[in-house]
């Protein structure tokens, strides 16, 4: 087993980060019991967050479709530093 693979298990073994679950191949037939990793609820409109990230599922289950956007404010933690420039 790779640490790559080790790794993955603990994460899929933590209670915190994953449960039990069941599983219909095509949402057919005999459940299979699976693991399956919890993720957080997105964060929209949270004030002083640089970045916001949408995941969208595409059709017919071919992959996802992932949305970033970047919006940092310009605000300066040491403003006895800034310099007022003025061209003539």
């Amino acid at each position: 087993m790779t640490v790559f693979a080790a790794v993955i298990n603990d994460f899929f073994a933590d209670a915190n980060l994953a449960q039990d679950a069941l599983h219909r191949v095509g949402g057919k037939g005999s459940p299979l019991p699976v693991r399956i990793i919890l993720r957080q609820p997105y964060r929209i409109g949270s004030f002083g967050q640089e970045l916001y990230a949408k995941q969208e599922p595409r059709r017919f289950e071919r992959g996802t479709d992932l949305h970033t956007q970047s919006n940092p404010l310009p605000m300066t933690h040491r403003p006895a530093v800034l310099v007022k420039l003025v061209a003539s």
